[in-house]
């Protein structure tokens, strides 16, 4: 251990070095620093024998013991054990975990980030048969290794911003190797010493659900932060956790099945406080999480989504170890001073808070500061991949390589906001080599300025909203916030008490719209305008109407209108947005495999919701050749598990739908068929117009032609939902529009299933919504750009167009705050988080600092033409609510939504607040003309309230919008 603190020591000198602007490296330093003695004498136990962990007597039968003997061979084991230096043993049968599912519903869901090996799909068989592990496996040995320091251990230097904060459990040697020594040991003692048979020992090397292992043996419980928790031995979380896998059938004859099975069941659960198995260990795992959740308080970063659920990408041990490129830009103020791994979940957890140390070993219980907190400017003054590997020669460090090292101390560099610090930034900048470091420097370098200007007192944008990373889950869970406003970063724009029953009407049944109107254009159109009287008093062309229009008790004034009559409402100049987007047929009717003996070939329904292989982009995906086409899918059908094979007609041959995982209604589906055909063309074939839920009825052919806008590209499949809005536009309706002077541009959103999602979270807040594909050409960028100029009014046609030109313009803003991003270091696809809108206009407010569209849009456009693109192209999560201020949506035209949806309450922001929409709805509900709701119903025009536009434009005619006015 010693020598760790000696290379800490050495690098001093050379950082002091740099430090005085001197760009020597000391040839004497090196031939120190690589002269040896900075490796422990580490275990005998290779990395190669760590992938070769099996231990057999294969001469020898294990003996046949009765249960007395088991007990008392149980009994040597743990004493072997303990012996050996290892902690709390116990034993459990070789089972399916009751977890698996959770396992694979976690991964499904991305969970794992970049660690495609926990994806594998012989991993995934592995973790759910051990016999694909270790065949004619009976039994499972779990022990655990102890490296927790206790609450005191910590040194303070970990807290000093200009120092690295390492995770305690790699302040000793690489436990893979210390702990594998020690199960090497106990597995060959137990196997070819005592009994024989068979036995393959792990120490987080194996596909097997180790934790899970851990808690059916009784060794702890998972708490919410998904550790294994110790009580029985006062231990906590600070545990590493090793398995031997043996064909001894060790507690198999003291099994009791029904006892096995109602423990599985309160571990699926999470019923803790489990019981270990009474035959096996006769002592009881007390304790539980119960409603504590400091832990998920305690994240920095919001990785804890919920209980017992960890999304890796957010997690700093994962950004800091496993992940391998650019750190996200809105995560990195968040990882503080940490370069290697995270405590803090452990450390606010009660149960480490009392845990004591006893006889169980660690690998250090008293670091040096040099140990566990060394300098940033040392770390990042590592000048070669030699030095790199001598000093963390059998340190857990060594895995993640001197770049990956170098890159978290810049991100914590940036972090310490330390003035003293910005020259030797700008002396690594000059000469660095490695693009990610350089990078990360760059941020270092912003951040550092930021403090620097206004004698500290101003301080710079955290984050920026767009990057790799995943956009925003834990904010639709939430978030972590104090109640004022949408959780961890949610904004103060919005009331945090907002609840769905405030977008809620009473919807008849007989006033959703089963079909469209015919022809497309004869469609009611209801025409609001906010305050005042209406300065030209129109004739309604709908019959049984006597009343043009009416002032609302809030001021809004509503017109009844026909669709047709678009061309003669809006104003000459007004720039009106279409997406363009091509509904795909995604649903497909099939009928379950016939088995051998005549069962099954009932009828089942496979709705694809989004890509999974090759590609997750919609476009690409449907070029998929057979057997390489994986989707997400909503599976009805009775008896439809993983592994079970549905067919459906392809005309004169068939298409096989493959189970390959299944959760609830929701499936990941395989498909397969003979020929040559890519999967957009299998779907034209085999699919079906995915007509929404609320319909409840069947595909018709015509269908096909009017759940289909007359302007989608053939370019731009995608979406399994309609932009509805669009429905009502016929070539006739678009060549008016043309004619009286109205321009247009289109954008593309690929609509996903969620749009028919409810709101079912009590709180607005807390609900989770869906991302959806969004593109612009450069060109229309441009045409966009141009109007903004002019000041011409923006009319999105339907809330996908609009939440993309709302989506686009904060994309943008990121990329102004941040201009790193639009470098060769950025992201390759721009990517928008639910709450990131909210988080950058607070950030901005609060500065007084303001971006218009002509900057915002200026940095897309360099964006893109520094990736050589001609459009722009993201994801977005935006969820706009009231308090929204919408940058490009002087109107919307859009339809009549569902009560609860997210869609309402993009309109009730853009009109001021739910109660002008529930006015306007219940007056169309009460009103002769009779109009029809949902996706084939009729449309809306409404104008924005003054108090919902945002001002980021030069110039805004926003009274010159409607005719009416």
């Amino acid at each position: 251990m010693g020598s760790t603190g000696r290379w800490s020591r050495r690098l001093r000198g050379l950082s002091s070095a740099i430090s005085q602007k001197d760009d020597r490296v000391s040839t004497e330093y090196t031939r120190r620093l690589m002269g040896g003695g900075l490796s422990w004498d580490g275990p005998k136990v290779s990395r190669r024998q760590l992938r070769k962990s099996l231990v057999e007597s294969p001469d020898r039968s294990p003996p046949v013991l009765n249960p007395k003997e088991h007990l008392q061979l149980l009994d040597e084991i743990r004493e072997k054990a303990r012996a050996l230096g290892l902690g709390p043993t116990e034993f459990t049968i070789a089972r399916t975990s009751p977890r698996i599912n959770e396992y694979y519903k976690w991964v499904r869901s991305g969970f794992n980030g970049e660690m495609a090996f926990l994806e594998r799909k012989d991993a995934m068989e592995k973790r759910k048969d051990l016999q694909l592990v270790l065949p004619g496996v009976k039994a499972v040995i779990c022990t655990s290794f102890r490296y927790w320091p206790g609450q005191k251990g910590f040194p303070s230097a970990q807290w000093e911003a200009t120092r690295g904060c390492i995770s305690s459990y790699a302040w000793g040697p690489d436990y893979h190797l210390q702990f594998g020594e020690k199960l090497q040991a106990l597995a060959k003692w137990l196997h070819v010493d005592k009994l024989g048979g068979q036995g393959r020992w792990y120490v987080d090397t194996g596909a097997v659900m180790e934790r899970c292992l851990a808690e059916r043996a009784g060794i702890g419980f998972v708490g919410k932060n998904s550790l294994i928790i110790n009580t029985n031995e006062k231990l906590g979380s600070g545990i590493f956790l090793g398995q031997i896998l043996t064909t001894l059938p060790l507690v198999e004859a003291l099994e009791h099945e029904h006892e096995t099975k109602a423990h599985d069941s309160k571990i699926q659960q999470n019923q803790i406080k489990p019981t270990a198995l009474k035959s096996t260990s006769r002592r009881k795992v007390v304790g539980a999480c119960g409603s504590c959740s400091r832990c998920m308080d305690a994240c920095p970063t919001g990785a804890i989504v919920k209980p017992y659920v960890v999304d890796s990408r957010k997690c700093i041990s994962y950004l800091t170890i496993e992940h391998k490129g650019s750190i996200p830009l809105e995560l990195r103020p968040k990882l503080g001073n940490k370069i290697y791994g995270c405590d803090i979940c452990q450390q606010v957890c009660p149960w480490n808070r009392y845990a004591k140390l006893t006889s169980s070993p660690t690998p250090s219980l008293e670091p040096t500061d040099d140990i566990a907190a060394p300098r940033l400017v040392d770390v990042l003054s590592i000048g070669t991949d030699e030095e790199f590997s001598a000093i963390f020669y059998n340190s857990p460090i060594r895995r993640i390589g001197r770049q990956r090292l170098r890159r978290n101390a810049a991100v914590a560099l940036g972090n310490s906001r330390d003035p003293s610090l910005l020259g030797f930034v700008e002396g690594l900048i000059d000469r660095e080599e490695d693009s990610m470091v350089c990078e990360h420097l760059v941020w270092a370098k912003t951040q550092i300025s930021s403090s620097v200007v206004g004698n500290g007192e101003k301080k710079g944008v955290d984050g920026g909203g767009v990057g790799e990373g995943n956009g925003g889950e834990r904010d639709g869970e939430g978030g972590k916030g104090d109640g004022e406003g949408g959780g961890e970063g949610g904004g103060k724009s919005y009331s945090s008490h907002m609840s769905p029953d405030d977008f809620n009407y009473n919807l008849p049944q007989e006033r959703i719209a089963l079909f469209p109107a015919e022809p497309r254009d004869s469609s009611r159109l209801l025409v609001t305008t906010p305050g005042g009287s209406p300065k030209e008093v129109v004739i309604p062309e709908i019959p049984g109407d006597s009343q043009a229009a009416a002032v609302l008790d809030e001021g809004i004034v509503t017109h009844h209108r026909m669709f047709r009559d678009i061309s003669k409402l809006v104003a000459p100049g007004t720039m009106m947005i279409f997406n363009e987007s091509r509904v795909i047929p995604a649903r497909i009717t099939a009928r379950k495999e016939i088995t051998e003996h005549g069962q099954g070939g009932g009828r089942a329904e496979v709705m694809c919701l989004h890509p999974l292989q090759p590609t997750t982009d919609p476009g690409a995906a449907l070029l998929a050749k057979s057997g390489k086409a994986v989707w997400r899918a909503l599976v009805k059908g009775r008896n439809i598990a993983e592994g079970s094979r549905l067919f459906a007609d392809l005309q004169g041959s068939s298409l096989e739908c493959l189970i390959e995982a299944r959760d609830g209604r929701d499936a990941d589906v395989r498909f397969s068929w003979e020929g040559d055909m890519n999967w957009a063309e299998v779907l034209e074939k085999a699919g079906e117009v995915p007509l929404p839920p609320y319909m409840n009825r069947d595909a018709q052919k015509s269908d096909r032609d009017r759940y289909q806008t007359v302007y989608a590209d053939d370019d731009q499949k995608g979406s399994v939902a309609a932009p509805t809005a669009g429905l009502h536009f016929s070539p006739e309706i678009i060549e008016s529009l043309d004619t009286a002077g109205v321009d247009s541009a289109r954008v593309t959103l690929h609509v996903g299933a969620g749009t028919f999602q409810p709101v079912t979270a009590k709180r607005v807040q807390d609900h989770s919504m869906h991302t959806e594909q969004i593109s612009i050409s450069l060109e229309y960028l441009d045409k966009i750009n141009e109007a903004v100029a002019t000041g011409a009014p923006i009319l999105p046609v339907g809330t996908t167009a609009a939440r993309t030109l709302e989506s686009l313009y904060w994309m943008g803003v990121a990329l102004t705050i941040d201009p790193i991003q639009v470098g060769e270091w950025g992201p390759e696809s721009l990517r928008l988080g639910q709450w990131d809108a909210w988080r950058m206009k607070e950030a901005l407010d609060s500065e007084s600092k303001g971006i218009g569209i002509h900057e915002s849009f200026r940095s897309l456009r360099r964006w893109a033409r520094k990736r050589g693109h001609d459009s722009v192209i993201g994801h977005t999560q935006l969820l706009i609510v009231p308090g929204y201020k919408f940058a490009l949506c002087d109107a919307l035209l859009t339809n009549f939504h569902q009560p609860k949806s997210t869609l309402l309450m993009m309109i009730s922001a853009l009109m001021g607040g739910p109660t002008p929409v529930r006015s306007v709805y219940e007056r169309a509900l009460e009103s002769k003309v009779g109009y029809r709701f949902l996706s084939y119903g009729d449309a809306c025009l409404l104008e924005a309230s003054s108090d919902s536009l945002r001002d980021c434009r030069p110039v805004r005619n926003h009274p010159a919008l409607l005719k009416l006015r």
